[in-house]
C-alpha cells in the first residue's frame, strides 16, 4: 500500500523521496542516489541489500536538492543541485564537500538548472546547463566553466560545431572512452553525440518522447524515454533503436515533470531510478525483467 513515507534525515523529516540522479561504482559494487525531494545523496550497498539506505551527504542539516550525480574514479562524486544552481564535489571518504561551480562563487557562471553530469576519461567534468540549453565544461583543478557546445539561452535541434548547434533542454549526460558525450536532448526528443576534439555535434535518433536519462554499456546506449514510459536501447553501430522494457513509468515521469531520470549499466543489468518507496530498480537486459533494488 502507498501512502506516505517519512523518514527522519540528518535531523529533518523528508517526506516520500523522490530520486533522480543515480551513479554507480561496479567495483565497489555501490550506488549513490540523488533524493531530490529528501535533499539528500543516499548510497545502496549492492553486497547488503538487506541494509538500510545511508544518508553519504549532506552529513548537516545543510539544505541542497541533488538532482544529478557522477563519480569521477578519485574518490569523489559530483553532484548537480538544480535549485540552488551549484555544483558540489563530496569527498566520499569523509563526507566533506566544496563548491565546484555556482552562481555566487562565480558569476560569469550562472548555472539554469544542470540536470546532468559526467565525468570524462580525462578527469574534466561536463554537464548540462540546462534552461540555457548548452553542454558545459568544468575543470576540477582551476574551477573554470566553459561553453562546450550549443547556443547560449537559445532553444533548438540544430546540428553543427561547437556553439553554432543547439539544444532544446539537454537533460542526460554520458561521456565514453573516445571522446564523445552523448546528450538527451529533452525537448526535441533527441540524442545527440558530441566529438570533444572538434565540437561536432551531431543526430543519433529523432522522434523520442522526452528523453531524460542515459546509460552506455559497450557498443550500446540505453534512454530513459520518459514521455513513452520505456527504456530503450540505440546500436551504435547501426544507430537502430529498440525497445528495451515498458511500462517504466515512476513518480518523476509522471508528475515531477522536470527532473532527470539516472540510469546506470552494469554488464546485463540496467539500474535505474525508482518513484517513491522505490530508489532504484534494475532491469535483466537477458529477460527484460524488472523488479524493485530497494
Amino acid at each position: 500500500m502507498r501512502g506516505l513515507w517519512v523518514l527522519v534525515l540528518a535531523g529533518r523529516v523528508a517526506a516520500e523521496p523522490l530520486p533522480t540522479g543515480l551513479a554507480l561504482d561496479a567495483a565497489a559494487r555501490k550506488i549513490y542516489v540523488a533524493d531530490t525531494r529528501s535533499g539528500v545523496v543516499r548510497l545502496i550497498d549492492l553486497g547488503d541489500l538487506g541494509g538500510e539506505p545511508r544518508t553519504v551527504w549532506p552529513l548537516d542539516a545543510s539544505k541542497v536538492s541533488p538532482s544529478a550525480l557522477a563519480l569521477d574514479g578519485r574518490g569523489g562524486l559530483y553532484v548537480a543541485d538544480s535549485v540552488h544552481e551549484t555544483i558540489h564535489r563530496v569527498d566520499l571518504a569523509s563526507g566533506q564537500s566544496i563548491v565546484a561551480a555556482a552562481d555566487e562563487a562565480v558569476p560569469s557562471v550562472r548555472l539554469h538548472k544542470v540536470m546532468a553530469i559526467t565525468v570524462a576519461a580525462d578527469g574534466l567534468v561536463y554537464f548540462a546547463d540546462t534552461l540555457h540549453h548548452v553542454i558545459r565544461r568544468l575543470h576540477p583543478a582551476t574551477r573554470a566553466v566553459t561553453v562546450v557546445a550549443g547556443t547560449w539561452n537559445r532553444a533548438g535541434d540544430s546540428d553543427g560545431v561547437a556553439r553554432t548547434a543547439s539544444f532544446n533542454w539537454p537533460s542526460g549526460l554520458v561521456a565514453d572512452q573516445a571522446g564523445h558525450l552523448y546528450v538527451c536532448d529533452w525537448k526535441s526528443g533527441r540524442v545527440r553525440r558530441i566529438t570533444l576534439s572538434d565540437g561536432k555535434v551531431e543526430t543519433l535518433a529523432k522522434g523520442l518522447k522526452s528523453p531524460v536519462g542515459l546509460a552506455l554499456s559497450d557498443k550500446h546506449l540505453y534512454i530513459f524515454d520518459g514521455g513513452s514510459h520505456q527504456i530503450r536501447s540505440l546500436d551504435l553501430l547501426d544507430n537502430k533503436l529498440t525497445i528495451t522494457a515498458r511500462g517504466v513509468a515512476h513518480t518523476l515521469t509522471d508528475s515531477f515533470g522536470e527532473s532527470p531520470a539516472g540510469l546506470a549499466a552494469d554488464g546485463d543489468t540496467l539500474y535505474f531510478v525508482g518513484g517513491g518507496a522505490e530508489l532504484v530498480r534494475k532491469l535483466s537486459l537477458k529477460t527484460g525483467a524488472v523488479q524493485p533494488l530497494r
